[in-house]
């Protein structure tokens, strides 16, 4: 799976100058390691979605398969399919009509059966949106504020701690943030 675009941060450069407690000043206002902060602000959101194997932040992606699987399982929160191509068996290109699937949830189930492939590696191309939509209008998938805390106490941690991990105890991302996004976390089991 592929982010098609690079994503906004759902953490804004003045809401982690707040967190740090850096002063900006100017017009428009700035901060000498505003540069610093931005990078950490996409590390802690990588480190995140790597963690909770969720899309924080909202956007398109594509999903290439070697076939239909069973079902077609997507990254949360899935907001919406924008479309599903397949390669028929006369390598021919096909929309499949959205009557033909069902989206529940972040799972595409095939209302009776999915339609017959070519072989290969990339026959099954699905386009969709996923990611907390704090940055769009309507906001119907707001991120919950543990992961923005989480988020927000690796800036603060990475900020601190430029140089390279010399002891564990002190280098590593605080504990407070996984303790706050283990619960956000897919695929973990029972």
């Amino acid at each position: 799976m592929r982010r098609t675009e690079i994503p906004d941060e759902i953490i804004s450069l003045e809401e982690a100058r707040l967190f740090l407690r850096l002063d900006a000043s100017g017009s428009p206002a700035t901060h000498p390691e505003d540069q610093l902060v931005q990078s950490l602000i996409t590390a802690a959101r990588e480190a995140a979605e790597n963690y909770t194997q969720k899309a924080l932040a909202y956007g398109e992606f594509v999903e290439i398969l070697p076939g239909f699987p069973v079902v077609i399982t997507l990254v949360a929160p899935t907001i919406s399919v924008t479309s599903i191509y397949y390669v028929d068996q006369d390598n021919v290109s096909q929309l499949l009509d959205p009557s033909e699937y069902e989206v529940v949830d972040n799972v595409i189930y095939p209302v009776t059966a999915w339609p017959a492939t070519a072989t290969g590696r990339a026959t099954v191309t699905v386009t969709f949106q996923a990611g907390y939509t704090d940055l769009i209008s309507p906001n119907d998938y707001p991120m919950p504020v543990a992961i923005r805390q989480a988020m927000l106490l690796m800036i603060g941690h990475m900020y601190e701690n430029r140089e390279s991990v010399c002891s564990a105890e002190k280098y590593e991302v605080p504990m407070g943030a996984h303790y706050l996004m283990t619960p956000y976390r897919t695929g973990m089991g029972l």
